[in-house]
């Protein structure tokens, strides 16, 4: 068996149980909902209001690309290094210079109260995964 299809069955074999949840039983849902794939494994979420639908598209990332997202903020944020090492210090050094993680900080302020809402359901989302995969 190549390396490859080892990390990918590993991979199916930690996240199916996850896949086959039902998420009508998430108690942060204000209504039931529904998630389905279809054949090309494309997620779909029939839900009544937003808070819901955000709420369930952050635990489906988080439940499908939970590595990529974790990489894409500490790449933001400049702490690749932690993650990576030495080689990422030089990337960490030009990313912190540049500030993107004050400029997301301040960008907070400038959003409507809706962006605002429609980001903690989608963080409340994620953070619900992790707290599950624990």
């Amino acid at each position: 068996m190549k390396i490859s299809n080892l990390i990918l069955s590993t991979l199916i074999f930690l996240i199916a149980p996850y896949a086959a949840q039902s998420a009508t039983t998430l108690s942060d849902l204000n209504a039931p909902l529904t998630v389905m794939r279809d054949t090309s494994g494309i997620t779909h979420i029939y839900a009544d209001n937003e808070h819901d639908l955000f709420f369930m598209q952050g635990r489906i990332h988080a439940q499908d690309r939970l590595f990529q997202m974790d990489v894409l903020r500490r790449s933001a944020a400049g702490t690749l290094a932690e993650l990576f090492g030495l080689p990422a210090i030089q990337t960490d050094v030009e990313t912190r210079t540049i500030g993107l993680g004050r400029a997301a900080e301040r960008s907070l302020a400038a959003h409507s109260r809706e962006m605002v809402e429609v980001l903690e359901a989608y963080s409340a989302g994620v953070n619900s995964f992790l707290d599950e995969a624990e």
